[in-house]
């Protein structure tokens, strides 16, 4: 499992950044958390099947022959952006009530 859990970050790492500036600009521009969510799974989704349509397997096959498919990989990111995004909406106001 703790191997999973790595070879995931290992994999996330190359989305993070666009990950999260996607966030932050969903939420600056007033996007609904559910807006967000979707619009972050058509980009996961277009950012990695994409590239295996054009035939260009060799970033996936690494994780292959350790055992995890794209579709976990898949399911993983966005389960980790879907984190970011929540604490994204739910901090800031929570900020707000306390100062």
């Amino acid at each position: 499992m703790f191997l999973k859990l790595k070879l995931i970050w290992l994999f996330y790492q190359k989305y993070l950044l666009a990950s999260f500036l996607m966030s932050v600009l969903c939420y600056v521009l007033g996007f609904l958390l559910v807006s967000t969510i979707f619009f972050k799974l058509i980009a996961i989704s277009l950012g990695i099947f994409l590239p295996n349509i054009k035939g260009s397997k060799s970033g996936f096959t690494f994780y292959q022959n350790l055992g995890l498919s794209i579709r976990y990989l898949l399911g993983a990111v966005f389960l980790i952006d879907i984190t970011i995004s929540i604490s994204l909406y739910k901090i800031p106001p929570l900020l707000l009530t306390i100062l």
